[in-house]
């Protein structure tokens, strides 16, 4: 016991006294068993002081509880009243004098539900004028639009001329091609028979 004692606070006289490997290998083992008896003792203490204040502290959160739960039960008959149920059927007593009279205010709509819209979305009702809003606007054009559509023309007349050329052109080579292809063709065949 006074040897564990004397490892606890650092005083290695008998570990000093003996020069053999034997020795310190006892004490290292013994040090590292104390060691960890002694963490796990702490550790044991001091979880037990947790669960020890997490079972006073829930104690004390359902005490509290209890006490507002009693207080608001005993406020519940003497400050508020019953409220009445809600019913089951709601029943409308209809006066015949304003059924009668909704009656004769609908008699023109015996028509269908939606005829109505039908004619707000058809175009035989709502005709589309042309209007010219240039008078009033406020860009101002310099052009002459009759002018830029005859450049308009030009330029597509221009385009179908070049467009004819290049095919006409194409058309002379195919045939230059095909008779360069016959020469061959006749070459070739000359050569054969030679």
């Amino acid at each position: 016991m006074m040897t564990t004692y004397l490892w606890l606070y650092g005083d290695w006289v008998q570990r000093d006294d003996f020069n053999f490997w034997a020795v310190d290998v006892f004490t290292l083992v013994a040090s590292l068993f104390l060691i960890i008896v002694l963490q796990n003792m702490l550790i044991a203490f001091m979880s037990g002081v947790y669960e020890e204040a997490k079972i006073k502290g829930r104690q004390t959160l359902l005490r509290h509880r209890a006490i507002i739960i009693a207080d608001y039960e005993a406020l519940h008959h003497i400050h508020y009243w019953n409220h009445e149920p809600d019913p089951k059927h709601i029943y409308y007593f209809g006066q015949s004098k304003t059924i009668e009279e909704w009656y004769d205010s609908r008699k023109h709509d015996r028509g269908a539900i939606y005829k109505g819209f039908e004619e707000k979305s058809t175009f035989t009702k709502y005709i589309f004028k042309e209007r010219n809003y240039d008078k009033h606007s406020i860009w101002v054009y310099e052009d002459n639009i009759e002018s830029e559509i005859e450049k308009i023309k030009i330029m597509k007349n221009d385009l179908n001329d070049k467009i004819e050329n290049l095919i006409t052109k194409l058309n002379e080579k195919k045939k230059n091609n095909n008779e360069i292809n016959i020469g061959k063709l006749e070459i070739l065949k000359n050569l054969e028979l030679k």
